[in-house]
């Protein structure tokens, strides 16, 4: 029972994380949460099941290091630079640079950026019918956070199971001792000497 919460609790971080890492604009607090989500995942992972993995690793510190890192330089998050695809961004922007062939080898790197950022950003800011960044959207930073977790009706907990009545403060899950016991071990960095007992 243990595992099966601290998994659910890591799946609720990551979710938590990857709606503001993978955001092209935050603020200071959404970097905030981000580091304190991460740390979550990480400690979670670290306490209460298998260990730390590099991937686990670079979600708990990589991740809000270069977030905040980038915020502090250029003003925007994490999703600005996109992991995806990144062998053909990176064939694109070699193409980039063999048609700016007409300009001064140090101003180069300079159209190609700015050709990327007209691409990448501007572009999608302009296009009324882009879905990622209609204005309203823009607004919301819970892009993987279910819609139906804000709706006014309180029928879902904020993992998104149903709730057994809308008075509820949570799910079953997240409301359990179990559950419980397992936020405070994570929160305090060390296993709960109740949840020890369990354990062992």
């Amino acid at each position: 029972m243990v595992k099966l919460h601290t998994m659910a609790l890591v799946g609720l971080n990551l979710r938590d994380s990857a709606a503001i890492y993978s955001r092209v604009e935050v603020d200071k607090q959404q970097i905030e949460n981000l580091k304190v989500v991460c740390q979550h995942y990480f400690t979670a992972n670290c306490l209460l099941l298998s260990g730390v993995s590099p991937s686990v690793w670079t979600i708990g510190y990589a991740i809000p290091y270069h977030t905040r890192q980038l915020f502090e330089k250029l003003g925007f998050g994490l999703g600005l630079n996109s992991m995806q695809g990144r062998e053909a961004k990176h064939v694109k922007l070699a193409k980039y640079v063999e048609n700016t062939c007409n300009v001064k080898k140090s101003m180069r790197w300079w159209i190609v950026f700015r050709h990327e950022f007209v691409c990448l950003l501007w572009l999608r800011e302009m296009d009324p019918f882009s879905v990622s960044y209609l204005q309203e959207k823009r607004k919301v930073c819970e892009s993987y956070i279910p819609k139906r977790v804000k709706d006014k009706d309180n029928r879902f907990c904020y993992c998104g199971q149903p709730k057994a009545s809308p008075n509820d403060s949570g799910c079953t899950i997240c409301t359990s001792n179990w559950m419980h016991l397992v936020k405070q071990s994570v929160v305090t960095g060390k296993v709960n000497s109740e949840l020890k007992q369990l354990l062992s």
